[in-house]
């Protein structure tokens, strides 16, 4: 359910490698606002040690809504 409201969202297909994150952990949450499609790195990130970490980049000197990164916690380019 969750991949189809994001595709919704995105307007199309979600890009290969990209996991569907719920940002509030609510697994039955499936507002567009909840949701966003990030690498399968920055997923593991946010549910590892870093639950704070941004997850738009997987950093956790920030918050998502500071974030101005151009590369992710790895340095493989944000798309």
């Amino acid at each position: 359910m969750h991949r189809r409201v994001m595709e919704k969202k995105l307007g199309g297909p979600i890009r290969r490698r990209r996991v569907v994150h719920h940002i509030n952990g609510e697994k039955g949450d499936n507002r567009p606002e909840n949701l966003v499609a990030v690498s399968r790195a920055v997923h593991s990130r946010l549910h590892g040690r870093h639950r704070n970490a941004c997850f738009r980049c997987g950093r956790t000197s920030h918050w998502s809504s500071n974030c101005f990164a151009v590369t992710d916690f790895t340095g493989r380019p944000l798309m």
